[in-house]
């Protein structure tokens, strides 16, 4: 369950080398009962341009993402911290 929605995550960054993506928390395990998941990141710009026009989308096999940052831009050197929300996680993941 782990894996997934680390992969899953790492879909959210951008695809360019100047953009790193460094999680600060996900729950390793999910307990009984639980139908959703916070994860937060960070996203830092290390390059010298600024990214405007920014889009979020989230794929997952388990559940479904209810949550996604708005951020849509992120200046060059800016380091945001962000978070995304995993939701109707079935009771058969746990």
């Amino acid at each position: 369950m782990v894996l997934s929605i680390l992969s899953v995550v790492a879909i959210l960054g951008m695809a360019s080398a100047d953009m790193k993506f460094n999680q600060t928390s996900v729950n390793s395990t999910i307990q009984s009962g639980q139908t959703s998941v916070a994860i937060n990141f960070k996203l830092n710009n290390t390059g010298i341009v600024n990214y405007t026009s920014m889009t979020w989308s989230g794929r997952t096999s388990v559940g479904t993402w209810s949550v996604l940052p708005t951020l849509t831009t992120l200046n060059a050197g800016e380091n945001i911290s962000l978070s995304a929300t995993l939701s109707s996680i079935p009771s058969n993941c746990y």
